[in-house]
């Protein structure tokens, strides 16, 4: 690398004069260069490009910043030049400009950042980056980054920086109003409004990788989660969100045991799904399956009957979920029955001789029958059954 970049200021080293002779800028960059002071190159290069645009000026700058390790602006310059350089004249350097350009970006981590909030300023191993900045180049290793805005809590993540694309997110967390200094509370109570759109309306984009504050495995935060819904009522899960667009959830809902007018009838619901947060947000889509069970024991002409039935079903889900932290939601889900229902039936009755025996063997199997046929025939009329979470609580590590 130091090769190729030595040989590229070589050649504009030797460039003619007249494409900088009026530039004291250019000329104090060339001097700082043959100096050996790389940073003051840099400033008088960047001077040079605002006073007269000449790209060379960009090359430069792109070179220095790159010996400087400082990659993204670097990639920023070498990409100016290649924008404005001349097509025809300067063919041959753009070409190698471009080969730079792409070992850049293939060798080093080219990260798409997001802040929520959006205003929140970040630095990356103890050096701000510019405001506004979205597209950071790092070299591969552990990186250290720090994000601060005013009413939310610092936030800091370490994170071993591979080679290649990824978007990171720095999430951070907002103040309680009566935890701010005094200044804070008053900047926030004269300017709600723009805090408010810059917070939930920040320019994001999907990504691979993302990184929140609270989750403990980086971009996954899981724990349990307690719920109280119908007809199942009470039930308690793992759920997981992966980054910002996905999420798992396994839960065990149960009925217990009701006993009424000697009936006794309970049911237990099992469900797997995953989950697409389609804006980044609360607001989930979900698909899985699940399998419901229901069992009951009623007696009827002496004769007592335990019946248990299990339908497996596939499940669509819509509803709203925190991501990390404390999380409270809500959610709503279709069961469709599938083949395979099992329906299990076990009736016992006084014993009896003769005749008799006979007849109560005859009744027994004509209430297995009938019972068979009724859970059939309520399972065929039901297009399909249904679970309503009405409160859904946890915490997500």
């Amino acid at each position: 690398m130091a090769t190729e970049l030595v040989l590229l200021l070589l050649l504009w080293l030797c460039a003619p004069a007249h494409a900088h002779a009026d530039n004291g800028e250019f000329e104090r960059g060339m001097q700082a260069l043959r100096a050996g002071d790389q940073r003051a190159a840099a400033s008088a290069f960047a001077a040079a490009h605002r006073a007269d645009g000449n790209p060379l000026a960009l090359l430069n700058l792109g070179i220095v910043c790159t010996n400087l390790g400082q990659l993204t602006e670097a990639l920023q310059a070498l990409e100016g030049y290649v924008r404005e350089a001349d097509p025809t004249r300067d063919a041959p350097t753009i070409a190698a400009v471009r080969a730079e350009i792409a070992r850049l970006r293939s060798s080093n981590a080219v990260i798409t950042l997001h802040t929520l909030p959006a205003e929140a300023s970040v630095e990356v191993d103890g050096v701000p980056i510019a405001a506004g900045t979205r597209e950071l180049v790092l070299s591969p290793g552990q990186r250290h980054f720090v994000a601060r805005a005013r009413g939310y809590a610092d936030h800091a993540q370490a994170l071993q920086v591979p080679a290649g694309s990824f978007t990171l997110e720095l999430r951070l967390r907002r103040l309680h109003a009566d935890s701010q200094p005094p200044a804070a509370r008053a900047a926030a109570a004269v300017q709600p409004t723009a805090a408010a759109a810059a917070s939930t309306q920040p320019q994001e984009q999907p990504g691979t990788v993302a990184a929140q504050a609270g989750c403990l495995l980086g971009g996954v935060c899981l724990g349990p989660v307690l719920s109280l819904g119908l007809p199942n009522p009470f039930g308690v899960g793992g759920h997981l969100r992966i980054g910002r667009y996905f999420g798992a959830a396994l839960d065990y809902q149960a009925l217990p045991t009701l006993h009424l007018s000697g009936v006794a009838a309970g049911a237990s619901l099992l469900t797997a799904e995953g989950r697409i947060y389609p804006f980044g947000g609360s607001f989930f889509l979900a698909g899985g399956f699940g399998y419901q069970r229901v069992v009951g024991r009623a007696s009827k002409d002496q004769i007592a009957i335990d019946a248990e039935v299990g339908v497996p079903t596939f499940k669509l889900g819509i509803g709203f979920m925190g991501h990390d932290g404390f999380v409270a939601g809500i959610d709503l889900g279709l069961l469709f029955p599938l083949a395979g229902t099992d329906i299990r039936l076990r009736m016992t009755a006084p014993a009896a001789t003769g005749i008799l025996q006979s007849q109560l063997d005859a009744n027994v199997a004509r209430l297995q029958q009938d019972a068979r046929s009724g859970v059939r025939q309520v399972l065929h009329l039901l297009p399909f059954l249904a679970q309503l979470n009405v409160l859904r609580i946890g915490y997500l590590f």
